[in-house]
């Protein structure tokens, strides 16, 4: 694989050594980065099984699509974060954005019925 992506590059092997010897982490970065992403799988793999179980199992399938558990799960997530953190789905984020900036539609009259 290195040997072809060398020829189809046509970069001087010495420049290419020489770029990876330079960038090449430590092995304490590099066991560290492992560890990290091994970490992240493990996780990823709980979360893949519990969306799997709820589905499988749970009593309205429609509450267990995909779409609401990924958007459950994120707001889960957010929210442990802190108070100030929360996930928004796009309506909610363009609600947000029209409700921040001012812009509202609308000549701003109520109409109502009076005795």
């Amino acid at each position: 694989m290195l040997r072809g992506l060398l020829f189809r590059s046509r970069l001087p092997f010495a420049a290419i050594a020489a770029a990876v010897w330079a960038g090449a982490p430590s092995a304490r970065a590099a066991d560290s980065a492992a560890s990290s992403r091994d970490e992240a799988y493990r996780s990823m793999l709980l979360l893949t099984r519990a969306m799997e179980q709820i589905r499988r199992h749970y009593v309205d399938p429609e509450k267990a699509a995909y779409t609401n558990l990924v958007h459950g799960a994120l707001r889960g997530m957010l929210s442990a974060l802190d108070e100030h953190s929360s996930y928004l789905d796009a309506q909610s984020f363009t609600n947000l954005q029209n409700d921040t900036t001012g812009r509202f539609g609308g000549v701003g009259i109520v109409i109502g019925v009076r005795d």
